[in-house]
């Protein structure tokens, strides 16, 4: 990866229009300009491809029907063209000044390949953002970079998954021993409100343990005994 990569932001919407010109403001406000931002337009009816369209810049508009959050995602890398991947949904929005560090944790520490910040989720109370907790290390993609050598090493999101598509990308990849590193520092604040698509928690918890399932079925040897995983990611070296 060269000193300067270029970052190709990748980010999926439908019916999206309340948020998805915050999330990207939130995105063209960095300290470090992105090289791209493929907004990934998943059939929506209510004109959120037009916003998108109306931002300019670095931002590109790939319209579709692709069938769910996952398949847009993969479809979104697959046109875009840097060397450093990132990832936001259109009703979350990263904090000021994230580009920049994360770009530098991911270049300082000999073969990293991934770098994961804290997630805060929030709840949209008319306008405000109401913290639900303290930031925390969460299996979230919009709190990655990841270069697109090892995203395409680990391959794509499993598109037969409507939940945790991004925890089981996750797992594969600590499967796979990709080097990682956790940047302690805030960069995503993840919207919670009535229309999100976990909104469903029977469903997202019934596919949260299919996921884990199925992480154990590709580490159990022939033997029955299923291997075990390190800590990961672990922090930068201080």
């Amino acid at each position: 990866m060269s000193a300067a990569p270029r970052v190709s932001v990748v980010m999926p919407v439908r019916d999206g229009a309340a948020y998805l010109a915050a999330a990207l403001e939130s995105v063209l406000a960095q300290d470090v300009p992105p090289h791209e931002i493929v907004v990934v337009d998943d059939g929506s009816t209510d004109g959120s491809g037009a916003i998108a369209a109306r931002a300019g810049g670095p931002v590109r508009v790939l319209a579709g029907r692709f069938g769910g959050a996952a398949a847009a995602r993969n479809a979104g890398v697959a046109a875009s063209s840097g060397d450093v991947l990132a990832f936001l949904d259109h009703d979350d929005l990263w904090t000021a000044g994230r580009l920049g560090p994360q770009l530098a944790a991911l270049a300082r520490a000999p073969r990293v390949e991934l770098v994961l910040g804290l997630t805060q989720r929030v709840r949209d109370d008319g306008g405000a953002l109401v913290p639900l907790g303290p930031p925390a290390a969460e299996m979230s993609l919009g709190a990655v970079l990841v270069t697109r050598a090892t995203f395409d090493r680990v391959g794509p999101l499993d598109v037969a998954r409507r939940f945790d598509e991004d925890v089981d990308w996750f797992l594969r990849a600590r499967e796979a021993g990709v080097p990682a590193r956790l940047h302690p520092v805030l960069v995503q604040r993840y919207r919670r409100h009535a229309t999100n698509a976990t909104r469903d928690r029977a469903g997202d918890v019934r596919a949260f343990f299919t996921v884990l399932r199925d992480s154990l079925a590709r580490r159990r040897g022939a033997d029955g005994t299923v291997r075990a995983l390190p800590d990961w990611p672990p922090p930068e070296p201080t």
